[in-house]
């Protein structure tokens, strides 16, 4: 887990020039949980209980919208393709840390569902804002979305990725995350009260041309329990600027961090 200095570190740096409510970084932290399947990738099964750390970059200013067909039907749901910026997730078992960052193939989207049905119960209604990335097939080639970044086999890659909130209740009450598709405020979203956090990712092994091969690839899914999210307003500096306060925070803290322990002996 990320050090609370750490964070005080990064907000200071990150809070020092004037921010806007636009553009914001969420920091994640959790702890990875194994979900057991049928083909699950062996070299996975060690990360039980490792810890997870993420940042997400958004942008409210940004994002275009695509209409998407509705879980079950009902409701509506669509697609905000460029709201997300950037995107890191760095998993750490002992001795073995793995680095997720997204690469110019992720859309930075996040998929919004409103009122949808549930595939388990009709009687159960859904609202849901969730990062949605991963992997895809295009015109016979699999495209990546997250570049790895660690001691994995090389023909592991990252199918998906979801970060966000959901909300199901049953009839007659309709959920209250979201009343409809607009651009929804991820941020405030993941600060509130209503409904469950969550985040996950799914690893498949193999290579695919067509996308019923990639659905059919041994995979093995870590859910992250425990999310913690942290939203700190940025600057209205150019992305790069952003990204060189976000390392001097870290920087700082190691520095602190290694002066701490070279005090202990003394």
């Amino acid at each position: 887990m990320i050090m609370k200095p750490a964070l005080a570190v990064l907000a200071t740096l990150l809070l020092a020039a004037p921010a806007i409510a636009q553009r914001s970084l969420l920091i994640v932290q959790g702890q990875l949980m194994p979900v057991p399947n049928t083909t699950p990738l062996p070299v996975l099964l060690p990360y039980s209980g490792a810890g997870v750390f993420a940042q997400f970059e958004v942008d409210q200013g940004a994002g275009s919208f695509l209409t998407s067909p509705a879980p079950m039907g009902l409701g509506s749901a669509g697609l905000w393709g460029g709201m997300i910026t950037s995107a890191a997730v760095f998993l750490t078992p002992p001795g073995n840390t793995l680095s997720l960052i997204a690469n110019s193939n992720d859309p930075g989207a996040l998929f919004v569902i409103d009122n949808s049905g549930s595939p388990t119960n009709t009687n159960i209604r859904l609202d849901q804002v969730t990062y949605a990335a991963g992997a895809r097939v295009v015109s016979g080639a699999l495209v990546q979305s997250f570049d790895i970044f660690g001691m994995l086999p090389p023909d592991y890659f990252l199918a998906s990725l979801a970060f966000g909130r959901s909300q199901s209740v049953m009839l007659p009450t309709l959920p209250g995350l979201i009343t409809d598709t607009s651009k929804p405020d991820f941020p405030a979203l993941l600060q509130g009260t209503t409904g469950n956090l969550t985040m996950s990712l799914q690893f498949r092994a193999g290579t695919a041309t067509t996308p019923e091969a990639l659905f059919a690839l041994p995979r093995q899914t870590l859910t992250v329990t425990g999310v913690n999210v942290q939203v700190v307003p940025l600057p209205a500096v150019p992305e790069p600027a952003s990204w060189a306060l976000l390392i001097a925070g870290f920087g700082l803290t190691g520095a602190v961090l290694r002066r701490r322990r070279a005090a202990i002996p003394a």
